[in-house]
């Protein structure tokens, strides 16, 4: 493991990105990118400690941008302008405080990366980075799905790849007249064995 003092990767597991420098990460929170997984840490308020969690790249079903809104804004701002009084005065302070709950919920609306994995969700905070950035990292995790994909189809491709061309060697040698037949059986059981 690389390193032990809030998470661990694997030997072959390499940083691909994150929301902030790794170690600020699980400092104060936010999350890591590797090429194996998503690693999301939330930090217990006072310092009490951190919680990992993590999704494995190849089992993401979807990543998307989404807008986390407060909508409990509206909901208060709506309910208290039913009850201000309904005369002049009481009308301009219930418009103008609807209006200012309308500001407020569309500043405290936060950009964030939704991940889903069958029935889990993993959202990832990025209000602080500019929209670009959150397009770059969402590109980045689902490149990152596919290349991790790819890598394991490889790995298990290979074993069948390199037991096919070791048996084409093995029927050259027959064919050739190198071996005799009792050999290339006793060979090809072999090759087949270690499979």
């Amino acid at each position: 493991m690389k390193k032990r003092n809030y998470y661990q990767l694997n030997e072959d597991e390499e940083i691909i990105g994150s929301s902030d420098v790794a170690s600020l990460v699980f400092d104060r929170g936010g999350f890591l990118l590797t090429n194996q997984r998503v690693i999301k840490v939330i930090r217990t308020p006072l310092g009490g400690g951190s919680k990992v969690h993590s999704f494995n790249l190849e089992n993401l079903d979807s990543v998307q941008t989404a807008a986390l809104k407060k909508v409990f804004l509206i909901i208060f701002a709506f309910v208290s302008l039913l009850f201000v009084e309904i005369n002049e005065v009481g009308l301009y302070f219930g418009i103008g405080f609807f209006i200012f709950f309308w500001i407020l919920y569309f500043l405290t609306r936060r950009k964030v990366i939704k991940l889903s994995s069958g029935n889990s969700i993993m959202w990832l905070n990025v209000s602080a980075m500019a929209h670009e950035n959150i397009q770059k990292m969402v590109f980045k995790i689902e490149q990152a799905k596919q290349t991790r994909l790819e890598s394991m189809q490889e790995s298990k491709s290979s074993p069948v790849i390199e037991t096919k061309q070791r048996l084409r060697e093995l029927q050259i040698l027959l064919d050739e007249g190198l071996i005799n037949d009792e050999e290339y059986q006793s060979k090809r059981q072999q090759i087949l064995d270690q499979m």
